[in-house]
């Protein structure tokens, strides 16, 4: 998996709708079609509101700046999610956990698979493969 790259940068909302976007979209399984595998920015905005996702690391003017520990948050609602947890049973699960928890849980749900960061954030990356998951989350 290749997270490395955003662990020290920055995000917009939007950049971060879309990183998570095409990133979830490679690990999860669809066990219900009434959710959807990308987060919009609205989502995202709703994640925070219920605690699922932390504030911003900071503000610049009116503009929300997001960073690594954001982009496992809602990577693993979303893992949690597409194995049909809803969000406040995710929001049970992910309570307190800390970067390493988040980013251990959201690697399992890759599993094998390599998840590639959207070519918009890592300009020459790999294409995105496949979404598929081959491991169950939760034991």
């Amino acid at each position: 998996m290749d997270l490395e790259m955003l662990r020290t940068r920055t995000l917009t909302l939007a950049e971060l709708a879309e990183v998570v976007g095409s990133m979830a979209a490679q690990l999860t399984r669809r066990e219900d079609d009434r959710v959807r595998t990308a987060p919009d920015e609205r989502t995202l905005r709703y994640y925070q509101s219920t605690g699922l996702l932390d504030r911003p690391l900071r503000y610049d003017g009116r503009v929300a700046i997001y960073g690594f520990r954001h982009v496992l948050q809602a990577l693993a609602v979303k893992a949690l999610q597409g194995h049909g947890y809803s969000l406040a049973q995710a929001q049970g699960s992910l309570a307190g956990a800390t970067t390493e928890a988040l980013e251990a849980l959201v690697r399992e749900a890759a599993g094998s698979t390599p998840v590639a960061v959207p070519p918009s954030v890592a300009p020459g990356g790999p294409p995105p493969g496949p979404p598929r998951l081959d491991r169950a989350l939760l034991r």
